[in-house]
């Protein structure tokens, strides 16, 4: 009982962005799961040590996926689809986070399968968003479309506000893929507003840098710089680490956009140095493209190609939301006189 109730207080501390209470709880609750020798409840405990809470604190993405794995083996032995839904969909987001999008889409049909053969509506919930989040980051609409539209009402009637925010985020790329930036927007202000609603505030700053990205990619310089800087502020009062770094190289953008390399620079350095941890290369080379762009060093320039390189995709797709980094290393390399490297990379994207 006392370990139930410190997940539940966990669960609170972390939507509070109380984020060192949130591990506290969970890892006293882990030790009183333990001692009952209660597998199930080790199993919930284990989720949870995977999830956004350590990685709030800086501890590497990377560190979640062995813990992931043993709960998925419990979650097997005792047939719990729901759950092995859950840890595969957290997976999935874990395989994007280190830039292994074919990975993630291999995940994500497994997510789906357990969460099809659970016959319970929060594990049907759980695979669709796993197939979301893979097809999202590689700018497919045709899926995330559908997915979306049957995910969307299903959260709101099981009244999952933490995962519906996402949901809505998302599903930004349809129209943005389309040329409708008012409807992408729209999509971005209305999960901002699930976001304010559920309480889980840390999270608003990925979303407002969006924001200023869309206004970017559409001509509007000066809209872009109020809602990137926004975000940046948001991102620092909370102190989630993904989203500090991800709003940083979003924001970063716009201001190479004007010519303020400098101030660029500034955000870049130490969001960097923040993403350089195992399983977090997707937003440490957000960081160092640009920041090779910004600065011509051939050192940060060569570590952001690697990078690059060892993105691995499915066949015929690309990392389309990772367009600001092809974009930067382009430049980079046509600075550096390699417009061969640039017109590979380009023509890759």
């Amino acid at each position: 009982v006392v370990g139930r109730a410190l997940v539940a207080r966990g669960r609170a501390n972390e939507a509070a962005a109380r984020f060192a209470a949130a591990l506290q709880d969970f890892t006293t609750a882990d030790e009183a799961a333990r001692r009952a020798g209660d597998r199930r409840l080790h199993m919930v405990v284990l989720r949870e040590l995977a999830g956004d809470v350590p990685v709030a604190l800086g501890a590497p993405p990377a560190d979640g996926e062995p813990l992931l794995r043993a709960c998925l083996e419990i979650a097997e032995s005792l047939g719990d689809r729901g759950m092995a839904a859950d840890v595969l969909g957290r997976l999935t987001v874990l395989r994007c986070s280190a830039l292994d999008f074919a990975d993630a889409r291999v995940l994500a049909s497994r997510a789906l399968a357990a969460g099809t053969a659970a016959d319970d509506p929060r594990a049907l919930a759980r695979g669709l968003d796993a197939v979301k989040t893979a097809a999202a980051y590689l700018g497919l609409p045709r899926e995330v479309g559908p997915v979306v539209a049957e995910l969307e009402p299903l959260l709101r009637r099981l009244g999952d506000l933490w995962t519906l925010q996402w949901a809505v985020f998302e599903s930004c790329v349809v129209p943005l893929a389309a040329g409708d930036d008012a409807g992408a927007l729209a999509r971005i202000d209305a999960a901002v507003e699930i976001c304010r609603v559920s309480g889980f505030t840390p999270y608003e700053a990925f979303f407002v840098a969006h924001r200023g990205w869309v206004h970017r990619l559409s001509g509007r310089p000066d809209d872009a710089l109020e809602e990137g800087a926004r975000a940046v502020d948001l991102a620092a009062a909370h102190g989630h680490t993904w989203w500090a770094t991800a709003a940083a190289a979003l924001h970063a953008g716009t201001l190479l956009a004007r010519g303020e390399r400098q101030s660029a620079v500034a955000l870049l350095r130490p969001a960097a140095r923040t993403a350089d941890v195992p399983g977090a290369e997707a937003y440490l080379l957000r960081c160092l493209a640009p920041l090779a762009e910004a600065t011509g060093d051939p050192d940060v320039r060569d570590r952001a190609d690697a990078l690059l390189r060892a993105v691995r995709v499915p066949e015929g797709c690309a990392w389309l939301l990772g367009a600001d980094v092809h974009g930067s290393l382009v430049r980079a390399w046509r600075a550096a006189g390699r417009p061969g490297r640039a017109a590979e990379i380009a023509g890759a994207f």
